[in-house]
């Protein structure tokens, strides 16, 4: 099982790897710059999930060191993609939206990666359905939502749409904004169709989509006075 999860996250992190070498392959600075973000966001987003999924189930990291490195026991998502933005945010702040902006397109692939790397993991399915294209773990079992390679689906989607509004507004915030909302939206829609106890995670998909729509009309908010000025 952990090798599984390894192989499905080295799929996710070669997805953005891969695209972030093909949309720069004509700046190699940009190319270069992007990438490095890219590995010190993920890596850091590994660190602070891991130690929240622990901390969560009540582990305490400091008297387990070594189950840091064991990643059956999860890697709470929200802790590890909020660490990995801030980090980001915080690498690139010299050029903070041109920065996030060319990274914005190559995130959004490896995390579509990431999603379809649920076919190396067998956890693709969630809730029952009777459409078509559901199936079952089991032979005869009930046929089920491939949910995850929905939301890779539309990962790899709202990529390309991310993709074409950077090219043609480079640098402004909007490339990333976008990435942000559509991440946050894809995982709001498709949570209630993930098998989890109780509600999931809905709910704070949404709150975190609403904050970067706040933030979203901030900065718009701001370019704009500075045009009438």
């Amino acid at each position: 099982m952990e090798f599984r999860l390894l192989g499905a996250a080295a799929g996710g992190f070669a997805a953005a790897w891969g695209s972030l070498a093909l949309i720069h392959r004509a700046d190699p600075a940009v190319r270069r710059s992007s990438s490095d973000l890219l590995v010190t966001g993920v890596i850091a987003g590994l660190i602070i999930g891991r130690l929240w999924a622990m901390i969560a189930t009540g582990t305490n990291p400091l008297a387990h060191p070594g189950d840091i490195l064991i990643v059956r026991g999860g890697v709470d998502t929200i802790a590890a993609a909020t660490t990995a933005v801030l980090v980001c945010g915080w690498f690139s702040r010299a050029a903070l939206w041109p920065g996030l902006d060319a990274l914005a397109p190559g995130a959004m692939f490896g995390l579509a990666g990431w999603h379809a790397g649920c076919l190396l993991r067998d956890a693709c399915l969630g809730s029952p359905t009777g459409l078509p294209w559901g199936w079952s773990a089991t032979p005869g079992g009930v046929d089920r939502h491939p949910v995850e390679l929905y939301a890779a689906l539309l990962l790899i989607a709202a990529g390309l749409a991310v993709l074409r509004l950077w090219r043609r507004h480079p640098g402004t915030g909007a490339a990333t904004l976008a990435a942000l909302m559509t991440a946050a939206s894809t995982r709001a829609i498709t949570e209630p169709m993930r098998p989890v106890l109780g509600a999931g995670l809905t709910a704070s998909y949404v709150v975190v989509l609403g904050i970067v729509v706040f933030a979203g009309f901030g900065v718009w908010r701001q370019r704009h006075r500075r045009r009438q000025v």
